[in-house]
């Protein structure tokens, strides 16, 4: 678990006893009880799983620990916020994850860099990709193991 924290958090002491609460009501019940701001991606982190959970008076660390105990976030104190993150997962859970990167680009002729509207942008070797649009734009959604190595092939039939 990754830990930053102040001498001042150290301090803070928080009592909750929440039964099948959003984790997002617990936040705000941190947030109400601490001088805390809670900061999350919430596309990375459920926050309507129900939760349960009960401290008293335990310091701020403690409380955030036992919330987030086996739920794949960690926590990061600084400058009076709390950041919640994704853990490192292990190497066979990257190995399953898929990345994605969204692409975009314009494609011209080379003679008179004019847009070329419907040429095809194809992922080498595979029928996915994109057509540009009238002005040659074009924007796609790459997903994968290995998004970096891909390579892309643009092909136009004109007259």
């Amino acid at each position: 678990m990754l830990l930053s924290a102040s001498s001042i958090a150290q301090t803070k002491r928080i009592s909750l006893d929440v039964k099948e609460q959003s984790f997002s009501d617990v936040i705000n019940q941190i947030e109400q009880q601490s001088s805390y701001r809670v900061i999350y991606n919430s596309s990375k982190i459920d926050t309507t799983k129900k939760v349960t959970i009960s401290v008293n008076k335990q310091s701020l660390e403690n409380t955030l620990e036992k919330l987030l105990e086996g739920s794949g976030v960690s926590y990061v104190l600084k400058n009076n916020q709390i950041l919640l993150i994704e853990s490192k997962s292990s190497s066979s859970d990257l190995k399953s994850q898929q990345s994605e990167r969204l692409i975009s680009g314009k494609v011209l002729s080379s003679n008179n860099n004019f847009p070329l509207p419907g040429a095809t942008i194809l992922i080498k070797g595979t029928s996915a990709g994109a057509i540009t649009n009238i002005e040659g734009q074009f924007t796609y959604l790459l997903k994968g193991n290995n998004i970096n190595n891909l390579i892309l092939e643009v092909s136009y039939l004109g007259f």
